[in-house]
């Protein structure tokens, strides 16, 4: 005889509702999907090291769409996007920690790898609701096939665009055109913080000796990075000037042994200074040539940083009495 719901003793307070096998299933499933991912990208991390092609897209964008789409297989989770999103911090996590990396790296590749789990994992969360409405699933994968093709940017010959750039920032100096010279032709003395994003595990120049500004004048720049593998990164920029004119000089890049040139090579730097009536205008042109790729990405964010080194420069260099 069944009892009525009316009269059934009431469930007493505390009592958990029993475990959904179901749940728990999914749940060990992306455990170890997560799990497989992370292991496939370490496998993918040494290739693309051991190739060379560390500085191409292969790494900043193929590397995080391998892991998007291996996370992305696992069984249905609430959100294929907020999985993906997790497993990269996850892995930009692990990377600092395991792999090395240092957090200039991590800070300025962490925008585009969660960019390219958006593109990876918006068009399958797409791609299963449709398939849960009874619509075609067809479409939205099209993006994830774009995403794996701009990983070639770099690795095959012809699909890197132009990697040349230069930036010019102009200030005033509240001296004479005179005195600028001079500070100019003294050994450089970086007393001043860098500008606050280059302090994000950028190498500071620490020391420099040499001066002048004849043609043929050197001076030598010593950066310290960040620790790598446990050592902090030592090397050096030297320049030369190669001419020199009333009001202008140009320094060329000679060696360059520091950590930046991983990133972007200094190709030469070109100073013109002129009175204006209250003091000094200072232009300083920097010419360098990027190294990573994906170029639609890395060359704004280093235009921005050259930027602001030249900025930098002219504080540092150009300004009497620093």
């Amino acid at each position: 005889m069944t009892a009525d719901p009316e009269t059934r003793p009431p469930e007493r307070e505390g009592t958990r509702p029993a475990p959904d096998p179901d749940a728990a299933r999914r749940a060990r499933a992306t455990v170890i999907g997560v799990a497989v991912g992370l292991a496939v990208c370490t496998l993918v991390y040494r290739g693309i090291m051991d190739a060379g092609l560390d500085q191409t897209a292969a790494l900043f964008v193929g590397l995080p769409a391998i892991l998007a789409i291996t996370v992305a297989m696992t069984p249905p989770a609430k959100s294929v996007t907020g999985l993906i999103l997790k497993t990269m911090t996850l892995g930009l996590l692990l990377a600092g920690i395991l792999v090395g990396e240092t957090l200039v790296c991590l800070v300025v590749a962490a925008p585009l790898v969660y960019l390219v789990g958006l593109a990876v994992g918006v068009p399958m969360d797409i791609r299963r609701r449709r398939r849960a409405q009874g619509q075609a699933a067809r479409g939205p994968l099209s993006i994830v096939g774009l995403v794996l093709l701009a990983s070639m940017e770099g690795v095959i010959p012809g699909t890197q665009p132009d990697t040349t750039g230069s930036v010019t920032v102009v200030e005033h100096v509240d001296a004479s055109p005179a005195a600028v010279a001079a500070a100019l032709a003294r050994t450089p003395r970086f007393v001043q913080p860098l500008p606050l994003p280059l302090r994000v595990g950028f190498p500071r120049p620490v020391a420099a000796d040499g001066g002048g500004l004849d043609v043929g004048d050197r001076r030598r720049i010593t950066f310290v990075g960040d620790a790598h593998h446990g050592h902090a990164h030592i090397g050096d920029l030297e320049l030369q000037v190669t001419q020199r004119g009333p009001g202008m000089v140009i320094f060329r890049t000679v060696r360059d042994d520091t950590r930046v040139a991983q990133w972007l090579r200094w190709e030469s730097a070109e100073v013109t200074w002129w009175g204006d009536g209250s003091g000094t205008r200072v232009s300083w042109t920097l010419h360098y040539e990027r190294q990573l790729s994906p170029g639609w990405y890395f060359a704004p964010v280093q235009h921005v940083a050259a930027r602001l080194a030249a900025g930098y420069l002219i504080d540092a260099t150009a300004t009497p009495g620093v």
